[in-house]
């Protein structure tokens, strides 16, 4: 997952041995890589706290998070 402990090497890895492989997008982990701008990480707690609330929230769109999950996927992406 992206933002995550050892991360980066394993993408660096991929890409030197030419393996056609991804990382998956994080919107329900805390960030543990330690490589990542400081916004981003206001952002992505306020989507953990939301979609972490009740078993329905990831069933239910808010409008309100909309910028942060914008700022969440383009810094991943």
């Amino acid at each position: 997952m992206v933002f995550m402990d050892d991360s980066h090497r394993a993408a660096e890895l991929a890409k030197e041995n030419q393996l056609d492989v991804g990382l998956h997008l994080n919107f329900t982990e805390p960030f543990r890589g330690g490589n990542y701008p400081g916004q981003l990480v206001e952002n992505h707690n306020r989507i953990i706290r939301y979609l972490r609330a009740n078993k329905y929230a990831q069933l239910v769109y808010n409008p309100f998070l909309r910028g942060a999950f914008a700022c969440s996927y383009e810094a991943q992406f």
